[in-house]
């Protein structure tokens, strides 16, 4: 379907939806960028993500989002399907290779359906922090969304056994305009990135507020996201 690529080849970001858990009923949602477009090999190769997928996930199918503009001033979410061809090293130039998703697009048919997904928007400069009870230590929030927050912390025994995956946490989150909000989240995953081994990322979902907090959540990064669209 030459639609289906022309449109691919305008983009240079996706974000891969990971189905995870037994019944498959939430989502790990991990951004990537697209390094090319083979309309011949039906493949899209993109970056690796963080945490990386595994090799075991080859053939495996999944979903990969994108936004973008068909009326005028206004964006919207679209899907297509695709499988795990394989994973593997990319040129990106003559002395510079990287690892990289190849995917093959399995339908070549883009959609919109009605799941909600919040693009995260970094805030590292924005002196947001997140509170982690119990314990009460405070830590930087790297991106936030209205669905989920990803922050920081050291990489130490303590924080390694306490930050584990699908782990829940109440949390109060403390924006710079002296505005706390208290949340319940699971976490969903950490990593780290190679620059920097001694750090811990650990990314949540929010799973529940007190009443008037998510609202209120909402008003706020939709403010930072303005903010950074600017």
């Amino acid at each position: 379907m030459e639609l289906f690529f022309d449109i691919i080849k305008r983009l240079t970001k996706l974000e891969l939806i990971l189905r995870i858990g037994k019944e498959m009923s939430k989502m790990d949602i991990r951004p990537v960028t697209i390094y090319a477009v083979s309309e011949d090999n039906n493949e899209v190769i993109i970056s690796q993500t963080k945490p990386p997928l595994h090799r075991n996930m080859v053939g495996k199918e999944l979903e990969a989002s994108f936004v973008a503009s068909i009326k005028k001033d206004k964006l919207e979410r679209f899907f297509f399907l695709a499988k795990i061809k394989k994973i593997g090293l990319f040129s990106l130039s003559r002395n510079k290779l990287v690892e990289a998703v190849f995917l093959m697009p399995t339908k070549k048919e883009i959609y919109k359906r009605s799941l909600r997904i919040y693009p995260r928007v970094n805030c590292e400069k924005d002196s947001v922090y997140v509170i982690v009870i119990p314990g009460g230590d405070r830590f930087q929030v790297i991106d936030i969304s209205e669905g989920g927050l990803c922050f920081k912390c050291e990489k130490d025994m303590v924080n390694s056994i306490r930050f584990i995956p699908h782990k829940e946490l109440n949390m109060i989150i403390e924006f710079s305009e002296d505005v706390r909000i208290i949340a319940r989240a699971e976490i969903m995953r950490r990593f780290e990135k190679d620059d920097n081994p001694d750090i811990l990322f650990i990314g949540v979902k929010f799973t529940s507020f007190p009443k008037g907090e998510e609202k209120q959540l909402v008003r706020i990064v939709e403010k930072l996201r303005r903010r950074k669209e600017a």
